[in-house]
């Protein structure tokens, strides 16, 4: 049974004497021998090498973009999700939500935080969570409705962040 690197440096070899010999048929042999860098007049087993070599920069350069998108990736959810400082990220999600729902009451619902945290969501520190509510009356015939904004985050991946409008009865 034959080995598969024996196997590669015959295929190699044969096909290195076709193309001398097309050259030589063409009169082109004078011109291949003079040039010392020629693939042509390289050993077999450099060219296997190279070829390896070959593979093994493109496997690295996927791994190389593989992880860049991946430090991208955290950096978007790092920018969004993570705080350092929980009164500041309080004051700047408070901010963030009057110009939202154009209005300045709010408020922090903590039955909300401890709903969510009960579900499972972990390894996401400080998060700030901030529900808006208030009742609309702006026509006196129309009925009491409660408009509320809730952060929302979905426990499986960090894609469709933002704020969703939920109508509640």
């Amino acid at each position: 049974m034959r080995s598969p690197v024996g196997s590669l440096l015959q295929q190699q070899q044969q096909q290195q004497k076709q193309q001398q010999q097309q050259q030589q048929q063409q009169g082109c042999a004078c011109s291949s021998s003079s040039s010392g860098s020629s693939p042509d007049l390289l050993p077999p087993h450099t060219l296997l090498l190279s070829g390896l070599l070959q593979q093994r920069q493109q496997q690295q350069q996927q791994q190389q973009r593989q992880q860049q998108q991946e430090r991208e990736e955290q950096q978007q959810a790092s920018e969004i999700i993570f705080y350092f400082c929980f009164f500041a990220a309080f004051i700047i999600q408070l901010k963030q939500q009057q110009q939202q729902a154009k209005m300045a009451d709010v408020r922090i619902d903590t039955k909300l935080n401890k709903h969510i945290w009960s579900n499972g969501i972990r390894n996401l520190p400080r998060r700030v969570r901030v529900r808006l509510a208030r009742k609309r009356n702006e026509d006196e015939e129309a009925p009491e409705k409660f408009f509320t904004l809730v952060q929302h985050v979905p426990v499986t991946s960090f894609a469709g962040l933002g704020p969703e409008m939920v109508t509640e009865a």
